[in-house]
């Protein structure tokens, strides 16, 4: 009895780390990858031809984050090995969050029509997955401990 009471606290314990990762993503990727996107930068990306629509889809764009939120958060939950330092958080953070996505970026500047600045847009999204990387990973790697 004592057995299935332990296994049954272990799961929700894991459970309930996952579900805080990936609600701690979707914020960190709202907070500052809305804003990036569609403020700060949205006169580059829109010369980038990587933003065409005149406005966002916010459902379709919320839905994305909580997507990739969930696939990062599920490799998190894998890789991160935990250490008494904060760094170890950031390191998965930025294995799970920032390689994929710069792939992604890569492809994309190869196959579409950067206007010739492929460059500038692999460092702004550069930017932005290692700023988001590190704030998530860091906080990510907190409720792991």
């Amino acid at each position: 009895m004592k057995e299935n009471n332990k296994k049954d606290r272990l799961a929700w314990s894991r459970n309930k780390r996952f579900s805080l990762t990936w609600i701690t993503f979707t914020l960190v990727a709202v907070i500052i990858g809305a804003p990036w996107h569609v403020k700060l930068f949205a006169e580059q990306y829109k010369s980038f031809n990587f933003i065409t629509a005149t406005e966002v889809i916010v459902p379709l764009a919320l839905s994305s984050m909580l997507l990739l939120g969930f696939i990062s958060t599920y490799f998190f939950s894998y890789l991160h090995k935990n250490t008494k330092d904060n760094l170890s958080g950031i390191k998965t953070g930025l294995i799970v969050l920032l390689i994929p996505r710069l792939a992604v970026t890569f492809a994309f500047a190869a196959e579409q029509n950067v206007n010739g600045k492929a460059l500038e847009l692999i460092l702004l999204e550069f930017g932005l997955y290692s700023i988001m990387a590190i704030v998530w990973g860091f906080i990510a790697g907190r409720i792991y401990k």
